[in-house]
């Protein structure tokens, strides 16, 4: 946990966004955790983010609060959300998850934020025999509401570190359950052209029932797509990274943004010497405690 003084002000980050939007072509912000909606007041920071030119502000987020304040932050300028729904059934949900919400609760966020306007897609990990065999029920229930559910691959990080071999699902798997599940009856499955800089894979999908959209699969571990990430993370007390596999340097440019008069120069310099720093093969070299760093 930080200490309060070490957790950036708003103000703070928007200063950041502000020298990293005029000096590099910034498409978008996402706001990601932890859990940000645990944050006081996050409203007013997509309120400054959008006053200040971002056009597009996304979240990332675990769907428990979205019910109470999906239509206060599209109110705001929140464009997108991400929820994760990693499974349909209470018990399961509680063992991936250890919190006290249930997929209820999710799925109550899910739709406000539908009905609030906001664009949503879902995240799923899957963990070998925990939800690994939910993906077609996963798929049903996103096609069923019109939404592009990814299935993300586990990460070598923090409590998955130590039996990540165990516990991995790659992508590949995932599709091939969902193209062969007799109840959802997949009649295609097929590749859509992949954007430069997209951590997903995107297909197109069809069912016998007649359900069609599209789902996609985060293969950072059998399928990366480093070659084309432009992404920066700035964590919650100011530390760039700009690789989750590389790079065990922490860079905190925290004290930067609170000088009297902010180096903007300076600040340029570190983010252009950690986003040097991508990985250029398959493997991980960083241990993240992701509940800090975000997705």
């Amino acid at each position: 946990m930080f200490a309060h003084d070490d957790i950036l002000r708003y103000e703070e980050i928007l200063a950041f966004v502000k020298i990293v939007s005029q000096s590099f072509r910034l498409s978008k912000v996402h706001l990601t955790g932890g859990e940000p909606l645990l944050r006081r007041g996050l409203a007013e920071l997509v309120k400054m983010l959008a006053e200040a030119g971002i056009e597009d502000i996304a979240l990332t987020t675990n769907g428990l609060a979205l019910a109470k304040l999906a239509t206060e932050l599209k109110l705001a300028g929140l464009k997108r959300t991400n929820v994760s729904l990693d499974s349909l059934d209470p018990e399961t949900y509680s063992k991936l998850t250890r919190n006290s919400g249930t997929p209820d609760e999710i799925i109550n966020g899910i739709d406000a934020a539908l009905a609030a306007g906001l664009t949503v897609k879902l995240n799923a990990i899957m963990i070998r025999n925990l939800n690994d065999h939910e993906a077609p029920n996963l798929v049903k229930f996103a096609l069923d509401r019109g939404l592009i559910i990814r299935f993300i691959e586990l990460m070598p990080f923090g409590p998955a570190a130590d039996e990540h071999q165990k516990l991995f699902v790659p992508a590949e798997e995932t599709l091939n359950q969902i193209k062969n599940d007799a109840n959802l009856n997949c009649t295609r499955l097929s590749p859509i052209d992949r954007q430069l800089g997209s951590s997903s894979r995107l297909f197109e999908i069809h069912t016998a029932s007649g359900l069609a959209g599209k789902v996609g699969v985060i293969s950072s571990t059998t399928h990366p797509f480093c070659g084309g990430c432009k992404r920066l993370r700035l964590s919650a007390c100011g530390e760039l990274i700009g690789c989750l596999a590389r790079s065990d340097d922490k860079t905190s440019i925290r004290e930067l943004l609170r000088a009297e008069q902010i180096d903007a120069a300076k600040i340029i310099s570190t983010i252009e010497k950690v986003l040097a720093n991508k990985r250029t093969d398959k493997n991980f070299n960083k241990s993240h405690n992701m509940q800090q760093v975000g997705g």
